[in-house]
């Protein structure tokens, strides 16, 4: 699958790239790893003081939520699909 949106952290200069799943580039060496999404993830938003990562999954109308520190998938939050 394409990307679909890329988030940068400065801090820890890990590039998280959407698109599927989640790939996390470690800016330094350019060593990859693959976090499981939910389905269709379109956006990604990074919180570089908790260095926690947002994917926001259109496809099944959640959010997953990655540990920046371990780089694995912490939690997915459901939200509310808005009626037509």
């Amino acid at each position: 699958m394409d990307a679909q949106a890329v988030a940068v952290n400065p801090v820890t200069n890990k590039i998280y790239v959407a698109g599927g799943n989640v790939t996390v580039i470690d800016g330094a060496t350019n060593d990859t790893t693959l976090v499981p999404a939910g389905a269709d993830p379109r956006v990604v938003a990074l919180n570089p003081v908790t260095n926690k990562i947002y994917v926001a999954n259109i496809g099944s109308d959640n959010v997953t939520v990655i540990d920046g520190i371990t780089t694995t998938r912490r939690s997915c939050l459901r939200t509310q699909a808005q009626s037509q």
